[in-house]
């Protein structure tokens, strides 16, 4: 208990060190050496939603979700549901997945959203197949072209896997996400496709 303590402790110190708040004093120099009003600046725009925040606002609602595996085999169709959700202030898509798995309950969590300070857009995914987590990113797309993001995941058959994620606005209330993987000595295949249908509010 105590070693948690102290370790939000420090956090918290960390985060109130580096605030925009805490580099409001002009004239005065970090220890980086940069003009703390140039810092409180960069801070404000790595921290404030624009544009490319704006195209996730498309995504945001309730959706119904037709599922097809392809990971060897025929292919496996399974019906689901997502809602997408912005979180802190406009900043984050979250979105809560529910459907079925090898006639499992299937649960699945995201983090969507565009990084000022690196340039790209980045996911973020967990679910309760596993206990690890796979890491997304890519460059914005040209408006109306298919977003692509890539990383990488820990599997336990093939250990570290490549993935590839596409999704493409199919329609005024429709969109499908495609999902491919490869590993070493392998190619590049497609493993999943969801197609996502907004439901009526």
């Amino acid at each position: 208990m105590k070693s948690a303590l102290w370790t939000a402790t420090v956090v918290a110190v960390a985060l109130c060190a580096f605030s925009p708040a805490a580099l409001a004093e002009e004239g005065s120099e970090s220890a980086s050496g940069m003009d703390h009003e140039k810092m409180k600046k960069a801070w404000e725009a790595a921290a404030t939603p624009g544009q490319y925040h704006e195209r996730l606002d498309w995504f945001v609602g309730d959706w119904t979700a037709k599922i097809t595996s392809f990971m060897g085999g025929e292919p496996v169709v399974a019906q689901g549901t997502a809602r997408f959700t912005w979180e802190l202030g406009g900043r984050y898509v979250y979105s809560v997945h529910e459907s079925e798995f090898n006639g499992m309950p299937f649960e699945g969590r995201g983090i969507d959203g565009y990084d000022n300070t690196t340039g790209k857009y980045f996911s973020i995914w967990t679910d309760n197949m596993g206990t690890g987590y796979l890491l997304s990113e890519g460059e914005p797309c040209e408006e109306g072209k298919p977003q692509v993001v890539s990383g990488t995941m820990s599997d336990p058959t093939m250990g570290t896997v490549k993935t590839r994620f596409v999704t493409n606005i199919t329609g005024d209330d429709s969109f499908l996400f495609e999902m491919y993987m490869t590993a070493e000595g392998m190619p590049e295949t497609k493993s999943m496709e969801i197609e996502y249908t907004r439901v009526d509010s």
